[in-house]
């Protein structure tokens, strides 16, 4: 019987094996690393420890603009420069084979759809984001972050250092609750918060699975036990969502709201009614949307939708404001740049207006050469080769997201590269991945590049840069429809926290960067909060 099983399931992974190299074994005059057999590349690029970071890094040097990497028998074509990376991002092609590995948590919504669908789907939830609204939320952003601030009072009363990661995860997932969903929790002050911990552990066992090529397979992962504990991940995860959008629709009943239109004519008779606003939010738009016969999204569209921009609108963000703060308290010269700015601009207040965000150039400036930077000690002795800056003043910057998939578009042709004399076409329908920790790391593009500089950010300096030299939000019909929003979050949050705090390295501590979906680090982020006087 045991033997029986086992020769099914070899024969199974054998054939899934074939046909997976049958398509992708291409010959190609790309210079890339050699594959191994059934693992391609993942045991360099995958390996889970501070030293893929620089590993990655080093390949994208050692093959300039595009190389080609294998997930076991499938080929990805990685691009890592404007020229290569620009006509994937024009595309509007959906998302790759690594996307479908998650697809049990993410479903078919606007992160991962595509054509008709996604089209559909990015008109109706566009609204969502327009500036009017966005104004409405910077009121339930600054209450957000009074409670965050309150927290790190305490920290900074016992005098000792906080890792960041999920007390900030906490505070973004709060905003997004509030302002896309009008959902209150006490998330921030609950003791341990069951959807991040569930989410985190999600993360853990995706790219577990990712590095085994033979659990690619969903027939053969749904015997592991990788299954079982992503799918009690996943029953936390939307369980969360469930609720969510069970409230809403109990609210909207109360209402007696089954249009927008009825909606905003309920919202005027009514201000204290929870959901309703000047302006309908994320979720009322899901739920009270009809399509050209009249008929709401489907169930299941709805639960898709929540759960991408429950993980879109906090962890994204989070991973952002981390690096952030880690920043300031590195560069204390930047801090205080960036903390008199905010002190002229609030003039003696304590909260941020929405139309202040725009009067705050230095602190977007440091705002975005954060995007693309965290130090990486492991990675000093590859980028002496590169940097003329002293060791002491050599680090690696790259943004929250640092890689993004897409399938190739029909038309994709590789340009001419350093180690290519002559472009190429590229089968459709390949992966691409593109490796934006890279582009941003780029020499070529940014002088010095290990040099923490907000002032590459300043008009002058940023007016004959390529568009696609910086793209922290991705770019192209499919960036990301919530970045004004994440940029104010961003802003907002440290202005606050420069007004209040001053940052403090904790002596000693370098944090090692890991991949996680988004940029995480091995050993936290630790900084000490001090109350200014």
């Amino acid at each position: 019987m045991i033997a029986g099983i086992a020769l099914a399931l070899a024969l199974v992974l054998g054939y899934w094996i074939y046909k997976k190299y049958d398509y992708a074994c291409i010959p190609s005059p790309i210079p890339s690393p050699r594959p191994e057999w059934l693992f391609g590349t993942l045991r360099q690029t995958y390996i889970m420890t501070p030293k893929q970071v620089p590993t990655m890094l080093d390949l994208a040097r050692k093959f300039p603009k595009v190389h080609i990497e294998w997930w076991g028998p499938t080929w990805s074509a990685v691009v890592t420069h404007p020229d290569t990376i620009k006509p994937v991002l024009r595309s509007t092609e959906g998302k790759p084979f690594t996307y479908d590995l998650f697809r049990n948590w993410l479903g078919d919504g606007l992160l991962h759809s595509s054509g008709k669908k996604w089209h559909k789907r990015r008109r109706l939830l566009t609204p969502a984001f327009h500036y009017e609204i966005l104004k409405g939320y910077q009121k339930v952003t600054n209450q957000c972050t009074d409670v965050f601030l309150d927290k790190m009072s305490q920290s900074a009363k016992d005098g000792t250092s906080v890792d960041l990661f999920v007390g900030v995860s906490l505070l973004t997932l709060d905003v997004i609750l509030r302002c896309a969903f009008s959902h209150e929790t006490a998330c921030q002050t609950t003791p341990a918060n069951p959807y991040i911990a569930a989410l985190y552990r999600y993360f853990d066992l995706f790219m577990d699975r990712v590095k085994a090529p033979w659990l690619h397979s969903d027939w053969i992962w749904q015997f592991s036990g990788n299954a079982r504990e992503t799918k009690a991940a996943l029953s936390i995860i939307h369980g969360t969502a469930k609720s969510v959008i069970a409230k809403r629709r109990a609210e909207l009943a109360d209402a007696k709201a089954s249009t927008i239109e009825q909606l905003l004519a309920a919202s005027e008779k009514d201000d204290t009614m929870t959901t309703t606003k000047r302006h309908p939010d994320f979720l009322d738009i899901l739920l009270l949307s009809r399509d050209e016969a009249g008929a709401p999204l489907p169930e299941q569209d709805i639960l898709d939708e929540v759960n991408t921009f429950l993980f879109e609108g906090h962890d994204t963000t989070a991973s952002g404001l981390v690096w952030i703060m880690y920043a300031l308290a590195k560069y204390p010269e930047y801090q205080e740049l960036a903390r008199k700015e905010v002190d002229s601009v609030l003039d003696g207040k304590t909260e941020l207006e929405h139309d202040e965000l725009g009067k705050l150039p230095f602190t977007t400036m440091f705002v975005k050469e954060c995007l693309r930077w965290v130090p990486h000690s492991e990675y000093r002795l590859h980028i002496a080769a590169v940097c003329t800056l002293p060791p002491q003043q050599q680090h690696v910057m790259y943004p929250p997201v640092p890689l993004i998939s897409r399938r190739l578009p029909s038309t994709f042709q590789i340009p001419n590269t350093p180690t290519l004399p002559s472009s190429i076409p590229v089968p459709e329908g390949g992966q691409c991945d593109m490796f934006i920790y890279a582009l941003h790391h780029d020499p070529t593009l940014w002088p010095n590049p290990s040099k923490f500089d907000p002032y590459r950010f300043t008009p002058e300096n940023t007016a004959g840069r390529d568009p696609y030299a910086f793209v922290p939000f991705s770019a192209g019909p499919r960036n990301c429809i919530g970045q004004n929003f994440a940029m104010g979050e961003l802003k907002t949050v440290t202005a606050r926290v420069l007004k209040r705090f001053e940052l403090v390295e904790e002596e000693g501590f370098e944090p090692k960067p890991l991949f996680r979906f988004v940029l995480r680090s091995e050993n936290g982020v630790r900084i000490l909060f001090k109350e200014r006087k």
